[in-house]
Formats: structure tokens, C-alpha cells, sequence
């Protein structure tokens, strides 16, 4: 991938290392690299992120600086939680992008009455970009939860496949929670109408954002 970023870059193709096939590979963890950008074809990480929606049965965790989703992705929240999945997003009680977080926060009315729980992280920005499905997979890198990072950027993601690799990367997350203060949606509901009607109309630009 660096490879290909490099040519997309300069013009420049770099020589390829080769793999020595007779080194024995140790008892590590499956990973599988996700790329995303205006070069690789198609939306990979989206579609990777949309799968580990679609597939999570009892217990979702993702933490972004950045949610700006897609309605693809608002709808695969939603169903997840309609099913009864525990899905859980944390995002920052402080962002640095304030037109960024408008557009997000938008969205966190549909998301709570679907049953998603909404934490926003206290002690500054939560930077970390993870997702933890079940006890099968977890997701993390550089992708955020938006349409940039969807479409436009250059982002780089790696899925980690099996329980031990997914608890770990959930023990994380939960100190993450454990220093977040969860949006309680009644009083969502009950803020000023006009701060409701300018975040809706920032989520207008959110392709922009």
C-alpha cells in the first residue's frame, strides 16, 4: 500500500520486497490490511465497516474523533440495535472540528431512539478509530467514521480476526467508556430548537466536511 501511495504520489514505482517463504511464521494474529482512498477501487473501508455492522449479533463498540456517516451507515446502526445488538459509540465530549461534530450530532437523535448508546469522551479528544465486533473481529487505523475518510482520503485500516486480539482492543474501549459521560436522549430531545435546526443544517455539507 505504501507502494502504491508512493507511485500515486511521484510517478515513482518502488522496488517490492521479497518474502523469504522459508521463515517460519509464529502463532500471531490474522490481520488483513484495509485500504482507502482516491486510488484503490471502490469504497473498502465503508463496505468493511457496513459488513461488521451487518455481522455484529450481541455486543458493537466504536470509537471515532470524527462521525459524519453516510446514510448507508445511520441505517446499518440502527438495524444493529433494532436486532438487539448493544451498540455502543464513543465519541469526544470536545472536538476540534466544531462544524464536524455539528453534523454529527444531528444524527445522535435517530441513533438513541433506535437504542444506540452514545458516550462522549470527558478528559480531551479521543483520537483512537476502533471498532470491536463480538468476540470474532476488531477494526482499527486511521479511518474515521465519515465521509471523507469514506471517499476522499487517504486512510489505512487493518481487521484483527480472533477473540483474544478483539477483547484486548475492547479493554481498551472501556476505558475509553469509563471516562465518557453517556447522552441521556430525553434531554437530547429537549435542547434549544434552533441549536437542533443548525446542526441539521450543517449535516447538509456533510460530503464537505
Amino acid at each position: 500500500m505504501f507502494n502504491e501511495d508512493w507511485a500515486f504520489e511521484t510517478g515513482e514505482e518502488l522496488p517490492l520486497p521479497t518474502i523469504d517463504q522459508s521463515v517460519p511464521m509464529d502463532d500471531g494474529v490474522p490481520a488483513q490490511v484495509v485500504p482507502t482512498g482516491p486510488s484503490p477501487p471502490g469504497d473498502t473501508f465503508r463496505r468493511v465497516l457496513l459488513a461488521a455492522v451487518q455481522s455484529a449479533r450481541k455486543r458493537l463498540t466504536l470509537t471515532t474523533p470524527y462521525f459524519v456517516p453516510d446514510e448507508p451507515t445511520l441505517v446499518a446502526l440502527q438495524m444493529a440495535a433494532d436486532r438487539g445488538v448493544e451498540v455502543t459509540l464513543i465519541v469526544p465530549q470536545h472536538p476540534d472540528h466544531p462544524f464536524t461534530a455539528a453534523a454529527g450530532r444531528a444524527q445522535y437523535g435517530r441513533l438513541m431512539q433506535a437504542g444506540v448508546a452514545i458516550w462522549q469522551y470527558q478528559p480531551g479528544l479521543i483520537h483512537a478509530k476502533t471498532t470491536t465486533v463480538d468476540h470474532a473481529f476488531a477494526v482499527l487505523g486511521s479511518a474515521n467514521l465519515d465521509v471523507r475518510s469514506f471517499n476522499l482520503n487517504f486512510e489505512l485500516s487493518v481487521l484483527l480476526y480472533g477473540p483474544d486480539v478483539t477483547e484486548r482492543l475492547r479493554a481498551i474501549q472501556m476505558k475509553y467508556l469509563a471516562d465518557s459521560h453517556r447522552i441521556d436522549p430525553e434531554t437530547w430531545s429537549r435542547r434549544p430548537v434552533v441549536k437542533q435546526y443548525a446542526e441539521r443544517a450543517v449535516a447538509l455539507l456533510s460530503p464537505l466536511l
